[in-house]
């Protein structure tokens, strides 16, 4: 259910995000639009209280029934906490950030134990971005640094460290 439950939030994100116009309008957070309740690509206004109240709700289910499975980045606990972090970045609600921090607090404290679950049959290790190491690792790291390390799952561009 678990699994089910966050594949379904992702793809809704997913399709949301296909059926925008371009990426360059994609709201991003502090998007001034976001707060007035106006952007091309969404159906009803963000500042709509019914859509804000079901993207709450839809993130307390993630956060209360999304976490325990694997920690891949695809549909496990590390994806998760990218929902988490997006979620309170474009929302303005830090609380939301600082879930995403305290569940990866536990990631890691599995990870040390030498617990890391991929996101394959028994949880075997793999290298992969997204069913195994490299994305858990990617997800960490985000987390850690999200003014430097885009988010794959929302097809952030690559970012410059700066001139220097």
């Amino acid at each position: 259910m678990r699994v089910l439950l966050a594949r379904t939030v992702r793809m809704d994100v997913a399709w949301h995000l296909q059926h925008r116009p371009r990426p360059e309008v994609l709201p991003r957070p502090g998007d001034a639009s976001l707060q007035q309740g106006r952007h091309p690509g969404i159906q009803r206004p963000p500042g709509d209280a019914r859509l804000r109240d079901e993207v709450r709700a839809g993130l307390a289910t993630v956060q209360r029934e999304g976490f325990g499975g694997s920690h891949c980045l695809c549909h496990g606990d590390v994806g998760n906490l990218e929902v988490l972090h997006l979620a309170g970045e474009v929302l303005g609600e830090e609380a939301w950030k600082q879930a995403a921090r305290s569940r990866a607090a536990r990631v890691l404290a599995q990870g040390r134990d030498g617990a890391w679950r991929c996101g394959l049959p028994r949880f075997t290790e793999a290298p992969g971005l997204m069913l195994g190491l490299s994305g858990i690792g990617l997800g960490l790291l985000r987390l850690a640094a999200p003014d430097f390390v885009p988010s794959v799952l929302a097809l952030q561009p690559a970012r410059s460290l700066g001139s220097g």
